[in-house]
Parts: C-alpha cells; structure tokens; sequence
C-alpha cells in the first residue's frame, strides 16, 4: 500500500514533504487508509471532517475520525456546515430537489477549498481510490463529459482561487483499502450513506467489477491508457475552448470564491435552501 501511495505521488508529482497537506477525512475506509499511511510517510498532514448533519450517520462518521485523530496524535479539524453555513444536506436536498450526492460533493469541495485557502495548505489530497475514478470515467465518457473525465486525473494544479488537488490511492482498489485498515486494526466507518441507494457510482463500479472478474487488471488499464492517450489531447482541447468563448473567472459577490457568475454555485444554492434573495444586475 505505501509503496503504490508513493510511486502514485512520485509518478504524478503530487506533493512534497515540505507541502502543508489537507487531507479530507469521511471515517471510511480509504480516507482513513490514506491518513495513516502518509502519517508513515512523514507527510504534514492535516485532517478535515465535515459534519453533513446526515442523522446518527454523520455522527458515527465525526466519532471515527476523533478517535484515529486521537489514537495517532494526528492535527484533526471538523467543520460542521449547520453552524458554519446554516443548512444541512437533508434540508438541502428538500429545499433544492437536486441529487444529494451532487449537493455533498460540491459543498465538501467548497469547504475544503475554503479551509485550505484560509491555512494557506498547498495541496488538497483525498481518497479517491481506482474504483472510484474508473467508475467516474466510465459515467462521465457515457455522455462525453469532457470535464468529468478530465476530473479523473490524479492531479488537478491549482489556479484563480483553486487549491492544488491529489489523489494518491490512484493505484488502489477498494478491496485493498479495506483489506488495509482491517489488517492494520485501524477505526473505520463502513457504513453506506442513506442517500447513496441508487447513485450512478454504485452502478458503474457493479459493471467495471463484472468487466475485472472476467479479464483481471481491466480497471488499471482503462485508467492508465486513458491518462498517457486521451487525457492530454482532451485537456488541450478544453483549455483552446475556454481561450475562444473567453471564459474567465471572476470573484463572487458574496464569499470570493472563483465563479463564472456573479455568484458561485455554493452561494447562489445557500441562498435557495434558506431563502434569501440576492441581487441582480
């Protein structure tokens, strides 16, 4: 495990040991795995929990990550969006209708951008593992998401208000994530999210897992080939797009975060769940 942890941030040139790292921590398996693994490593890391307010699920999640923070004397930090931010993800999801996955994912990922700009972190490292990006890969090229399968490469650099991204368990399966912390006797949270039943995830992870039974190393290939023959030339197509429509990016109103909009999605989504009004031009 450490070995592959290492060859994927050697390989990717992911971080440094001289790097301030944030690693977001959920309690389950991979997020854990990586949490100790670069605290072997030697790495500066500093964890963060973010509390959904998602019932006895996120607490039981919160209660995993305080006790491996205080059983490795590991930096911990838990934000808790109700108190920061007002809403829940329950709530958020009454109110807006959306997915819950799509309003987690994207509220976690404004949290820690936030965070790591205001401890001024290099990079954010999380514990994307092959399956998950596979499965990612697999869904976003169903529909030609250009931007979703350029989401799957192990590094996403920095720029405009956006914190350096990582993902060092590129080159791990979930099987061995588990296999990991069980063996290891590390504290994990193994249960699934009430709001996962049915999310195109799980869906896409069956279909890649009956694909690997059949011709073994499948997942690895269809990453790693997709990353040296397709990944550049879409890359370069999707930056010369963005240089024709002249997207740029601009601060929002309200926190300054990077957004293509007066304000950005986190801000203009808060402000439907609680229903404020936010001026127009």
């Amino acid at each position: 495990m450490k070995r592959q942890v290492e060859k994927a941030v050697r390989r990717f040139q992911m971080f440094t040991h001289s790097d301030k790292i944030l690693l977001p921590v959920s309690g389950g398996k991979d997020s854990i795995a990586l949490w100790d693994i670069l605290l072997k490593l030697h790495f500066k890391v500093h964890a963060l929990h973010v509390q959904l307010g998602i019932s006895e699920y996120s607490e039981k999640s919160a209660d995993i990550t305080k006790r491996f923070s205080e059983e490795k004397n590991a930096k911990l930090t838990i934000v808790n969006i109700n108190e920061e931010y007002g809403f829940n993800i329950p709530l958020a999801v009454e109110k807006t209708k959306l997915p819950a996955c799509s309003i987690c994912g994207t509220t976690k990922r404004y949290v820690y951008n936030k965070f790591a700009q205001k401890e001024n972190m290099d990079v954010i490292v999380t514990g994307h593992n092959m399956d998950d990006l596979a499965a990612q890969l697999r869904h976003s090229s169903s529909t030609w998401d250009l931007e979703g399968m350029l989401a799957t490469y192990p590094v996403r650099p920095g720029k405009q208000g956006l914190i350096k991204r990582a993902k060092p368990l590129v080159y791990l399966t979930e099987k061995e994530t588990l296999t990991y912390v069980i063996t290891q006797k590390l504290p994990v949270f193994l249960e699934e999210c009430p709001f996962s039943q049915g999310a195109w995830s799980i869906v896409e992870k069956q279909e890649l897992n009956r694909i690997e039974n059949k011709k073994p190393g499948f997942k690895y290939q269809y990453l790693t080939q997709f990353y040296k023959k397709a990944y550049p030339a879409i890359y370069e197509f999707e930056e010369k797009k963005k240089i024709k429509n002249d997207i740029k990016l601009k601060s929002c109103k309200i926190c300054g975060a990077p957004t293509v909009k007066d304000y950005c999605w986190f801000c203009r989504t808060r402000a439907k769940i609680l229903d404020i009004k936010l001026e127009t031009n």
